[in-house]
């Protein structure tokens, strides 16, 4: 874990998903893939980059 998320509450997140549920999601988000590649450069996004250099 980042050094950075060290203090914060509930960090990681725990999946707010039942037990018998949580292999059915995992399979849900794995088969719906994600677009093009191609598809994914047209996006005009504002996006937020945090970056560190430290790995723990």
């Amino acid at each position: 874990m980042a050094a950075v998320f060290a203090d914060l509450p509930g960090y990681p997140p725990a999946p707010d998903v039942s037990e018998k549920l949580f292999p059915s999601v995992l399979r849900g988000a794995a088969d719906s893939g994600l677009p093009a590649e191609q598809a994914l450069t047209t996006l005009d996004l504002p996006v937020l980059i945090l970056a560190w250099t430290s790995r723990s």
